[in-house]
């Protein structure tokens, strides 16, 4: 079984925050959990998980 997850790294500038899985606001923009401001997006990558 074969299982994809997105993991979206992401940094605010606004108050210095990174994360992963920042959640998306109305307008499909990415928004800091901490501070509500726009974040900038620094990695997407699929990580395939493979169970045995």
């Amino acid at each position: 079984m074969e299982e994809k997850e997105k993991i979206i790294a992401y940094t605010c500038h606004a108050c210095g925050i990174r994360g992963v899985d920042p959640p998306k606001s109305k307008k499909g923009n990415y928004m800091c959990p901490e501070c509500g401001n726009q974040v900038e997006i620094s990695e997407k990558r699929v990580v395939k998980k493979k169970e045995k």
